[in-house]
C-alpha cells in the first residue's frame, strides 16, 4: 500500500533547526503518514526521534543527505556514527542522497561507486540508498543518471526521482520511468510554474495524472510530496499538497 509522506524542506532552516517537534505534529495532524527530513536536522534531533514517533504516529520514511556526508560515512569516524544513530532512532528505511550537478559523467561513475561502499556500510539497517537527481541528470539523453547506474550495484543503490526536477529539465517524465524502471524505489511529487516558481501540487506545469500513472504500477510504499519554497505558510502549502495527493491515490 502507498502512503503519503511530507518533506519538511518547505518549513525552512531557521524553523527545522529550532522547532523540528513541533513540525512533525504539524505534519501528523495534516494527515501525513510519514516525513522525509535532512540528515544533518534528524542528527541534532536524534535523541528525540523515537519518542517523536511514537507521539505523533508519524513514520520516518527518508533520511536525505548531502554526497559529501555520504562519503565521509564511508570513512567510518563520527559522521559515520551519526548516520548509524539517526537510522536506529528514526527508523527510516530509505536514505536519499544528492549532490550538486556535475558536468563529468565520469564523477557520476565514481559517485555510484561510492553509494555502493555507502549500502554496504548501513546494511545492517536494512535501508535502502536512494540517488536523488536535481535537473542536470535528467536533462537531454540523461547520461549522467544512465552512468551513475550503471555504477552502481542494482541490488544496493536504487533511484529517488524528483519529478519538479524533470519537469524543470524539460524531460518527459514517461522516459525516466521506462527507462528506469528497475530502480526507482521512491518519488518525489512536485510542481513548478512556468518561470520556474514551485507551486502546490496541481498548480503547476507538472503533468501530474500521467506521472502518477507511470508511478502507480511501481507499488512504492511512499509517494512525498516536496516543495521547497512557498509563498503561502508551510502549513498552508502541505496541507493543499496532501489533499490533493490523497484524491489522486483515491
Amino acid at each position: 500500500m502507498t502512503r503519503l509522506a511530507c518533506q519538511t524542506i518547505t518549513w525552512g532552516e531557521h524553523r527545522l533547526n529550532n522547532s523540528y517537534p513541533e513540525i512533525i505534529r504539524q505534519v501528523g495532524d495534516i494527515g501525513y503518514e510519514g516525513v522525509e527530513t535532512k540528515f544533518a536536522v534528524l542528527r541534532k534531533y536524534a535523541g528525540q526521534l523515537a519518542q517523536l514517533r511514537s507521539a505523533t504516529g508519524v513514520l520516518f520514511a527518508a533520511c536525505h543527505m548531502g554526497f559529501a556526508d555520504v562519503k565521509r560515512a564511508v570513512e567510518g569516524g563520527e559522521t559515520g556514527a551519526a548516520v548509524e544513530s539517526v537510522l536506529e532512532a528514526s527508523g527510516a528505511k530509505f536514505v536519499l542522497v544528492s549532490d550538486e550537478p556535475h558536468e563529468s559523467v565520469d564523477a557520476y561513475r565514481t559517485m555510484g561507486e561510492t553509494l555502493t561502499r555507502f549500502a554496504e556500510r548501513v546494511l545492517d539497517f536494512n535501508v535502502r540508498v536512494l540517488f536523488h537527481n536535481h535537473r542536470r541528470e535528467v536533462e537531454g539523453d540523461m547520461e549522467r543518471l544512465a552512468a551513475l547506474v550503471a555504477h552502481s550495484a542494482a541490488d544496493r543503490v536504487g533511484l529517488a526521482v524528483d519529478f519538479g526536477w524533470v519537469l524543470q529539465a524539460g524531460t518527459d517524465p514517461l522516459r525516466v520511468v521506462d527507462r528506469f524502471r528497475d530502480r526507482i524505489g521512491y518519488v518525489h511529487l512536485k510542481d513548478a510554474l512556468a518561470d520556474g516558481t514551485w507551486t502546490e501540487l496541481g498548480s503547476g506545469q507538472l503533468p501530474i495524472d500521467t506521472v502518477a500513472a507511470a508511478v502507480r504500477p511501481l507499488n512504492l510504499p511512499w509517494w512525498t510530496a516536496e516543495q521547497d519554497s512557498t509563498q503561502k505558510s508551510p502549513e498552508a502549502s502541505a496541507g493543499e499538497n496532501f489533499r490533493f495527493l490523497s484524491e489522486l491515490l483515491g
